[in-house]
């Protein structure tokens, strides 16, 4: 019996939650079963996994044209080259993911006679993004190339909601796959102070931290702003920014106008995110608007407690003050409060930690993930 022929399509492997379960999904295919081809754009900041994929693999296909950003030229050659491949390999399913992919691939997939088309937005651009001319213009879209499309693949109820509201398709078009993390990584630190010490942080301070892109969405301005409130209250209180992006140099000189910053370290990108994960006290995500926010599983998953904002699929990734406490988005005097009230009450952070662990571990496991996509490919066929 042959293979069926499967490609996954982003448009980079930098590091991210997108990329990550692209990879999953590509890494835990059944090669007995399916013949699997990760096509990717132009990839500048790529995690060590992506990278020792990305050399090591003989199934990808690179196509440095396919890029994030609109570019008149890149997209129509992108469009080109993405419809050589379809016609070439004859795939029976095109599973697309990201908006930029999502257009092209479905487009492509569609006139190069692909049999099965699959698209996995990883969040929802439909509000909270663009002025209102533009959102308008993307759920247009969205409308004419679910038209093109045989499944949708959510992360959340609510963004499977904001389909159907915004008449982009029907229910029974979509179905809705809880992001999930690989529990065996993400497990609770037996010993928090030694890594306090390998960030240069003394054991007896609380240690607060945020893991995410430095880009205007992810709201860390007023986590900065927040925190600076937080050291008035609680001195020994360190606060730790894992990641990069356009805002870094921006961020880095909003702390020295504030004149705290030594309590705040900007550690850059890291590959051992668990290893950073578990000198926290409290992981916190500010978000103007949000997929899942993968690093709230994983903190959780290893029984740190979270403050994050009510936006997007997050309510359903957190349990509002019984493992962590959700704010609104941009109120900076709610996100202090909510980090006091955690970092204050000892107990109430432990709870809330025992909890967290036992929610993730129970609804967002990576095998659960996978098990829910695999079903929508044999649906499909």
């Amino acid at each position: 019996m042959p293979k069926i022929k499967i490609a996954q399509v982003i448009t980079r492997l930098d590091r991210g939650g997108a990329p990550q379960v692209v990879e999953d999904i590509f890494n835990s295919l059944d090669r007995n079963i399916f013949d699997c081809k990760l096509i990717f754009g132009k990839t500048i900041y790529p995690s060590e996994a992506s990278e020792k994929l990305i050399n090591s693999s003989r199934d990808l296909i690179c196509v440095n044209s396919l890029i994030r950003e609109f570019s008149l030229l890149n997209d129509i050659a992108a469009f080109i080259e993405l419809f050589k491949i379809f016609k070439k390999e004859k795939f029976d399913i095109v599973h697309t993911h990201t908006a930029k992919a999502g257009l092209l691939g479905r487009l492509t997939a569609r006139l190069a006679g692909v049999r099965i088309i699959i698209h996995q937005p990883h969040g929802h651009n439909f509000y909270g993004y663009f002025n209102p001319l533009l959102s308008f213009l993307t759920v247009l879209l969205e409308r004419i190339l679910a038209q093109l499309t045989d499944k949708i693949i959510v992360f959340s109820e609510l963004e499977k909601k904001d389909f159907v509201n915004h008449n982009v398709c029907a229910s029974n078009k979509i179905i809705a796959a809880h992001s999930g993390i690989d529990l065996n990584k993400f497990k609770p630190e037996d010993n928090k102070e030694k890594k306090k010490q390998t960030l240069g942080i003394a054991p007896e301070d609380f240690v607060v931290g945020v893991i995410s892109r430095l880009e205007e969405v992810k709201g860390i301005k007023f986590f900065i702003q927040a925190a600076k409130q937080v050291c008035e209250k609680i001195k020994n209180t360190k606060f730790i920014i894992v990641g990069d992006g356009s805002l870094r140099k921006a961020l880095e000189k909003e702390v020295k106008a504030l004149n705290f910053q030594e309590n705040v370290i900007f550690l850059g990108w890291r590959e051992d995110a668990q290893s950073v994960l578990g000198a926290l006290d409290l992981c916190v995500l500010p978000s103007l608007n949000e997929s899942v926010g993968r690093v709230l599983l994983e903190a959780q998953s290893m029984g740190i407690p979270v403050v994050a904002t009510k936006v997007g699929g997050i309510p359903e990734m957190v349990l509002d003050n019984k493992t962590g406490i959700l704010v609104r988005p941009q109120d900076v005097l709610a996100l202090k409060d909510a980090i006091i009230e955690l970092l204050d009450n000892n107990g109430k952070r432990l709870t809330f930690g025992s909890s967290a662990k036992e929610f993730i571990s129970d609804k967002f496991s990576k095998e659960n993930m996978l098990k829910e996509i695999f079903s929508v490919y044999k649906s499909t066929l």
